[in-house]
Parts: C-alpha cells; sequence; structure tokens
C-alpha cells in the first residue's frame, strides 16, 4: 500500500521526517518498503502571474498573455479561455523539460512569439496533451511568482510503500488504519475526516453510537429515514487543516457555497421508495448497506482527488468512482456504484450465483460464475461480481443521472475463493480477502455521500438501507500477565501492559489473578488469543528493548526414520545411476487424466478436488506421478533440451476407503522417465537411446541396492504401449504387482506433443521401504571351484523367462550359485510357437569339490520341474 506522508499528518499529529516514520513502522512490525518523493517529474516550470490578457491580433481563437515570474517577464500565447488577468499559472518557460522528456522552446503563431507556454494539468503531471475542454490549471493564491510549481501543488510530499504483511493487513490498508498505528507510537490521537465520527471510535465518541435514525439491526430492505442535517454542520477549520487545492477538504474544512449540499425538498422520498434490498445468503454477506444519490453530474474529479488517488497508485476516472476509491484508502472500506436507472424492477438482490451464469465485468470480459460465488443482482440478471468486480451493464456513464451506492462486508473466505478462482484481483477484492471492521459500512456510505455532495458530484437521498442482523461486537480475552512475559521474556506490570494495550486501541480492564480482560475492537480481527495480544504488546513495546537469552530444556538428538532413510538412500542410488531428480506439484489439472488415456472406471480417477485451487491447472490432488513427469519433458522439450533422464520420489493422495477416515492415504511412489539419448556419440563408441531396457537396468541396480528380490512380466497399462510394457512384482509372503515400466503410449504422446519416443516407470515405494532389507552377511571366498553348465530349452513363447530362471533358482537350491539368461532363439528348427531360451548355470559348494553326480542329479530335477510346469524340453 502506498501512503502519502502529507494525506497521513492529516489524521494524527507527528513530527517524524518521512525517513524516521518509515523506520519506525517497520519496527512495531509494518514494514516499509521504501521510501518515495514525490514530484511533478516536469523542469524549469514555475508560478507566473498573468498581468495582461490581449486578443491575438490574427486569430479570434487565441490570446496573449503578458506574465511576470519574480523579476522575469514574458509574453505567451495560449487557447485557453479560462483563465483572467491577476491569475497565478503554471509556466514553462523556453528550456523547461516536461514528464516524457518533452521540451519547452519559443514558438512562433500566426506572427507573434510565444516564450513558453502555460500548462493544463494533464500536461503538467503527465507530460500529454490537455484533455479536450480542459483549461489552464489555476494556483491557489498564496502561490508565489517565480517559485517552482510542485510545492504549490501539494506535490512537495513522501510516498511510503508498505509491505502489509496478512497478519497486519487487515488494520494498516487504509489511511486511517496507519494513523493508528503513528497514534500508538507517538501517543497522539487519531482525527477522524467528515462532519461525524464514527460508531465505536477512539477519539471520544462513546461506545454504540449511531447516527441519527439509524438503527444495527434494521431488516432486510428496511431504510433508515435519517435527517438530512444529521451529519451535523461543516466545522470551522481545525489543527490540521490546510488550503486546497480547488476546494480540497482538509479536516475540518467548511464547504463553499458552491459546493454545498443542494436544498431537499419536501416531497423526496427517503431511500425505501427509492429501492428495495434483499440478501439471500447472509452466511456470504453479514452486512450490507446502500444509499442513493440523485442529481448526479458525472464529471472529473477536483484536482486534490486526483492527485490523492494518483499518489496512490489508483488511475483517476470520474468523480463518482474516484469519491468511491478515495474513501476506500481513507477508511479501507471498500464501495461500488451501480448506475441507477438500469437495475431493473429498482431491486438489489446478494445472493449466490446459479451454476454457469454469466456477467460481463467492467473490463470487459465475459466471465462463468459457479454457485459458491457471491453476486449483486436484481431481478434478472446479475450485476456484479460481490467484492470483485461490478458489471458493464450498470456502469457509472457520462449519462449517470442516479446512483445506487453499495458498502458492505462480504465473507472473506468466499471472496478468496472467487477471486482466485476468475484470476481477477481488484484493490477491492484484497482488502474483502484480508477482512476488515463490519461496523465501518454505514458511516462509510455517508462519508461518501459527504464528498460527492462537498465536490457538487450529486445529492444523497435521506436514510440509509443497512442490512445488519448480527453486528459484530468487541471480543472478550483474558491476558494471563505471567504467560506473555514468559512468551516474551519481559516483566511488565500489568499497568504497564494495559498502557501499551489502550494506546492500540484495545479495551483494558483489571482481572483476577495477575491477569487483564482485553476487548479486541471489531477493526482487528487477526488478534484472537492472548498470544496475539502478547505480540501486540512486544512490537509497540520494541523489540529491541527485549533481552536476548539463550533456549533452554531438555534436548533429544533427532534422526531420520527408516522410511526416510530408505527415500535418501534410493535418491543417491539413482542420481549414482544417471538421473536427475525434480520436484513437482502434488496438485494436478484433472484433464491429465484424459491425456493418460486412463478409462472412465480408473481407481486412478478418484481424485480428491481441492476447494480453493489457485487455478484450473491445480484443481485435484495428484493419484500417479506419470502426468507430472511428463509435463517436465514437455516443459525441457519446448526449451530445446530432449535428452533427460529423471526420477522423483513423491508422495500421491488416494482417497480413503472406509468412512470414518476423513484424511487421504498418502503413499509414497517411486516415478522415472527417460527421452532421447541416454549417451551422446564419442569417439569410440556409438550414440546410445533411452529405451524400455535403460529403465529395467535401472531398477534391477536398484532393488539390488535395496536388497528387495523383483521380477518383471509381460503387462498392460492405458498409458503405454501395448507389446511394449512389463509389470514389475516384489517378492514378500508372496509375489505381488509393485509397479509399471514401458514405452509411452503413441496417443499419450501426441498429447502431450512430445519430440520423440519416452519410456515411463512407475512404483508404489511404499512396498518397497517394507520390503527392503539393507543387511549384508559376509561370506569368505570360495575355496572350491565351480562347476558350470548351459541349458537350452524350448518353451512356449509366452512364458516369462523371468518365472524360468525362477524355478531353475528354486530347484536348484543352495549348490546353484548363479543363473544367468545369455541366449534367445525363435526360427527353425524351433517349432511355431515356441522359442529357444538358453541359460548359463554355477555350482559350487562352501564345503567341497561337487562331483559330476551331484551336478547331473540337480540338472535333472530342474527339467523334470520346468517340464512338468511349463512343458519345457532340451534343445
Amino acid at each position: 500500500m502506498r501512503v502519502s506522508y502529507n494525506w497521513l499528518k492529516e489524521y494524527v499529529d507527528f513530527d517524524l521526517s518521512p525517513q524516521q516514520l518509515a523506520e519506525t513502522l517497520t519496527q512495531v512490525g509494518v514494514a516499509v518498503e521504501h521510501v518515495e518523493r514525490l514530484e511533478s517529474g516536469a523542469q524549469g516550470v514555475v508560478v507566473a502571474k498573468i498581468e495582461a490578457l490581449h486578443p491575438h491580433p490574427h486569430s479570434e481563437r487565441l490570446w496573449v498573455a503578458d506574465l511576470s515570474a519574480g523579476s522575469r517577464r514574458a509574453r505567451v500565447v495560449t487557447g485557453a479561455d479560462n483563465i483572467k488577468p491577476g491569475d497565478l499559472v503554471p509556466w514553462a518557460a523556453p528550456g523547461a523539460v516536461l514528464p516524457g522528456n518533452w521540451t519547452i522552446q519559443t514558438s512562433e503563431f500566426r506572427g507573434v512569439q510565444s516564450e513558453g507556454m502555460l500548462l493544463a494539468e494533464t500536461e503538467l503531471l503527465f507530460g500529454q496533451s490537455h484533455l479536450e475542454g480542459e483549461g489552464i490549471l489555476i494556483l491557489p493564491e498564496d502561490a508565489t511568482p517565480g517559485d517552482p510549481v510542485d510545492k504549490f501543488l501539494h506535490l512537495d510530499d513522501y510516498i511510503l510503500e508498505l509491505d502489509l504483511t496478512p497478519n497486519y493487513a487487515a488494520h494498516c490498508q487504509s489511511m486511517i488504519g496507519v494513523a493508528r498505528e503513528v497514534a500508538a507510537i507517538t501517543g497522539g490521537q487519531v482525527r477522524w475526516p467528515g462532519r461525524t465520527a464514527p460508531p465505536g471510535s477512539e477519539n471520544g465518541a462513546a461506545r454504540g453510537l449511531t447516527r441519527a435514525g439509524s438503527s444495527a439491526g434494521s431488516s432486510t430492505g428496511s431504510s433508515m429515514t435519517a435527517d438530512p442535517t444529521a451529519l451535523g454542520p461543516a466545522a470551522a477549520p481545525g489543527p490540521g487543516t490546510r488550503p486546497g487545492l480547488s476546494g480540497e477538504p482538509g479536516l475540518g474544512t467548511a464547504l463553499s457555497p458552491a459546493a454545498a449540499p443542494a436544498e431537499r425538498t419536501p416531497d423526496q422520498l427517503p431511500v425505501s421508495g427509492w429501492v428495495q434490498v434483499e440478501v439471500w445468503d447472509e452466511d456470504l454477506c453479514p452486512r450490507y448497506t446502500g444509499r442513493v444519490i440523485t442529481d448526479v453530474r458525472v464529471g472529473p474529479s477536483p484536482a486534490w482527488l486526483r492527485r490523492r488517488l494518483q499518489a496512490a497508485g489508483i488511475r483517476p476516472i470520474n468523480n463518482v468512482v474516484d469519491v468511491t476509491n478515495y474513501v476506500m484508502l481513507e477508511l479501507g472500506q471498500p464501495q461500488h456504484a451501480f448506475d441507477y436507472d438500469l437495475v431493473r424492477q429498482k431491486k438489489v438482490i446478494v445472493r449466490r450465483a446459479r451454476p454457469g451464469e454469466k456477467i460481463r465485468t467492467l473490463d470487459g470480459v465475459e466471465r462463468t460464475l459457479e454457485g459458491d460465488d457471491l453476486v449483486i443482482a436484481d431481478p434478472e440478471r446479475a450485476i456484479g461480481i460481490a467484492g470483485v468486480m461490478g458489471g458493464e451493464e450498470t456502469e457509472i456513464t457520462a449519462s449517470t443521472r442516479n446512483i445506487f451506492l453499495e458498502s458492505a462486508y462480504f465473507s472473506p473466505r468466499a471472496i478468496r475463493r472467487t477471486s482466485r478462482r476468475l484470476g481477477l484481483r481488484s484493490e477491492a477484492s484484497g482488502r474483502f480477502e484480508k477482512g476488515f471492521d463490519p461496523n465501518l459500512a454505514a458511516w462509510a456510505a455517508d462519508r461518501a455521500v459527504e464528498l460527492m455532495e462537498m465536490i457538487g458530484a450529486g445529492r444523497g437521498v435521506p436514510g440509509i438501507i443497512d442490512h445488519y442482523p448480527e453486528p459484530a461486537r468487541p471480543r472478550p480475552v483474558t491476558l494471563r500477565l505471567e504467560k506473555m512475559n514468559g512468551l516474551l521474556g519481559t516483566n511488565l506490570s500489568a499497568q504497564e501492559t494495559a498502557q501499551l494495550l489502550r494506546r492500540l486501541h484495545f479495551t483494558v480492564s483489571s482481572a483476577e489473578d495477575g491477569s487483564l480482560l482485553v476487548e479486541i475492537p471489531t477493526f482487528r480481527p487477526d488478534v484472537e488469543g492472548e498470544v496475539d495480544l502478547a505480540e501486540e504488546v512486544a512490537r509497540l513495546y520494541g523489540y529491541n528493548r527485549i533481552q536476548t537469552t539463550l533456549p533452554f530444556g531438555p534436548t533429544t538428538s533427532g534422526g531420520k526414520d527408516r522410511e526416510h532413510q530408505l527415500v535418501d538412500l534410493a535418491r543417491e542410488e539413482l542420481v549414482r545411476l544417471g538421473l536427475d531428480e525434480v520436484l513437482t506439484y502434488s496438485f494436478i489439472n484433472p484433464a491429465t487424466y484424459d491425456r493418460l488415456r486412463l478409462p472412465a472406471d480408473s481407481p486412478a480417477r478418484r481424485a480428491l478436488t481441492i476447494q480453493n485451487p489457485l487455478s484450473e491447472d491445480q484443481r485435484v490432488m495428484r493419484t500417479l506421478l506419470a502426468g507430472s513427469l511428463l509435463e517436465v519433458l514437455v516443459y525441457n522439450a519446448s526449451r530445446k533440451n530432449t535428452n533427460l533422464a529423471i526420477f522423483e520420489i513423491g508422495t500421491v493422495y488416494l482417497p480413503a476407503e472406509l468412512p470414518p477416515k476423513d484424511l487421504p492415504e498418502e503413499e509414497w511412489r517411486l516415478g522415472m522417465a527417460a527421452m532421447g539419448y541416454r549417451r551422446r556419440k564419442g569417439w569410440q563408441e556409438p550414440p546410445a537411446l533411452a529405451d524400455f531396457y535403460f529403465l529395467k537396468a535401472i531398477l534391477e541396480r536398484l532393488f539390488l541396492r535395496l536388497g528387495v528380490e523383483a521380477r518383471f512380466a509381460p503387462g498392460r497399462h492405458p498409458t503405454l504401449h501395448p507389446g511394449r510394457t512389463a509389470e514389475v512384482f516384489l517378492r514378500g509372503e508372496e509375489w505381488s504387482a509393485v509397479g509399471w515400466l514401458g514405452e509411452v503410449h503413441p496417443d499419450v504422446q501426441k498429447a502431450y506433443d512430445l519430440p520423440s519416443r519416452a519410456y515411463l516407470a512407475e512404483l508404489n515405494f511404499t512396498r518397497l521401504v517394507k520390503e527392503a532389507n539393507l543387511k549384508r552377511t559376509f561370506r569368505p571366498l570360495p575355496r572350491f571351484p565351480a562347476v558350470a553348465r548351459d541349458l537350452a530349452l524350448v518353451v512356449p513363447a509366452g512364458i516369462p523367462a523371468g518365472d524360468i530362471a525362477a524355478v531353475i533358482r528354486e530347484e536348484g537350491g543352495e549348490l546353484l550359485e548363479d543363473c544367468r539368461l545369455f541366449d534367445l532363439y525363435q526360427g527353425d528348427p524351433v517349432p511355431k510357437g515356441y522359442r529357444s531360451l538358453a541359460f548359463s548355470l554355477n555350482y559350487r559348494s562352501t564345503e567341497r569339490t561337487l562331483t559330476d553326480a551331484e551336478v547331473d542329479e540337480r540338472q535333472a530335477r530342474i527339467l523334470a520341474r520346468l517340464a512338468e510346469r511349463f512343458g519345457a524340453r532340451l534343445r
């Protein structure tokens, strides 16, 4: 938030320089990012007095002005018709530079030389051509000819850029909020703007104060038929008042006759006769107030108003919209103005949107709403997204003559959800999301009407509609001094603590047992308990005054459990084998399951939906890693990095099967992906593409490192190429599937726009952890020779070699030291439908030299078992 130093001084007195103020605010937790000197950006522009004004001798539309600027005299040609002799105006002498690096020179207009030019406001502040109908800027009477013009434009100011964190944003997102902080630091008093103080304000107003004719709990559609004069008479200029530019209101500045509210006719209807308001969803809209302004004259805002908005980083639009933005900056209460005549049936309804309902917002974009979105509507259609942005159909335009002004409090959670889903952030939504004081809504509406009447933008209809069924009230919290001092490391007394809290506008009374009873005001929704109160005491007391102490207490040595030790071990092994680790989001787009070709009844589609997703791409919790890994391949391939071998060990989130479990089951998964070359061409070796066997070999090495027994078998998976897919089985109490690997299906490759073939593997790492055996047993080097035998078998083609090898190891027993497949053959003379598999077997005993008879007996046992199980025979 951008805070004007001079504007802030109108609400509280202090003697700190801008730099000192920034440092002091930062010390109490309101971080100031930087301090910016506010200037017009023009160089060489000074105040000049018009001594005389003559018609141009050769033009009916031009004038020749004789100027004096201190000791300097000049003659300037101008086309403005709003100036007269004696006026003080900004003069850009030859050589002056305007914003945008626009250098002024002496020019000739129809035979008359012009020494520089007189400036309109847009030319002076922005270096742009003046607006149609805009005249020369008339400076205040106290401006001194010859002096730089900036000091008389109230641009001699500083802007403090606040970095508002969520815990302090709620009460510091307005000028009054920052003024409260400054008053707490300096011991000053907050001065509220306008003619009356709001209910429960801290500058002397009684708690529960209401405006004349108002009621805190009025029913839906009811109106407050307040006396038009209830705002009170204009006060005489008081402390902090300074002269304004073109009617700028200092605090307590009396209205000029030209800006005073127009007289109301006796038969003028109260607000209840103008509009009806119905709130259908009070859980999303705890308070809704509205006022009607008539005789509206839409046009540019006064210069002081435009400059304050610009200093705060908001673009001026017109006097009506600018006033609502001004009140938002001043008080923290967002407001919205609807064109009253475009609201159908003169009824405003606050309701949830109908699923699929559409609205075109002020930015010209048509948006589709959902059932959890809150809208402002008339009986026929939505006219605004509550707390986010108004609708285009009821926009304030030059033809607007009557206004319905909304000042409401909406559920922060609802506004945050809608704003994020639509990707639509505004100054208003940011304030609604963080929360503010709901008791401010009606008073802020009155303040906006007061300002509109002051600048001649319109005339307020008597009374206010205020739907507020359950008014917010201060919350009592007991603060134990012993607990607070223990948290802070201080020794503050009850009197010192109460004094600090009262400076922060908390109501404090004594309680028993060394405690204080503290009432939390409604403008501090961030303070909930005594820990928050302790923080408030600490930041005002001064963090630098709290002595540094070392922590004490029993300590225990930390360490990782078995699961995380195995995760680290697997990561190290995979990196050693040449893979790069990636970390991806746990949230994915539901469309991922379609791109992976998962069938409609696939268990993987049973994903948990996020209630408030940041975007559509992060709507559900992932149930597998494959989609995330393919996204990494796509991201790299689009940046010309097409040779990849990656892995991720992360969690997936599976919905609980049993009704009593409301939390999802988190399962560790290991995912791997490869694409392109696994080895580039060298001077002594050819290049090698990543393939199925590349990932299979890595898995085999990982299984060996983790001490698990696994095998591979042909399988099918909708994401993978048929015929190039394998299932992975793990041996525990019995063999069971633990994952899959294979080549990515061509349709999936096309859906992800991958430039070449890719390969995936995904395993249940939780199962691997459960079956892992890191115990290593030492065995001495063999003392006796081994006996090598080859076994060539003819078996049906559909039998996996791994199943045959498992039977060979089982029947070979303790004498079989090693079994390896070294040959596969299909073709003549092997019958069709069969294939030849050749295994190399090593037999060895640790106690003696084996005889041929012993080896022959084991070979015969193996052949008999293979013939019985698979119909295998010797080739």
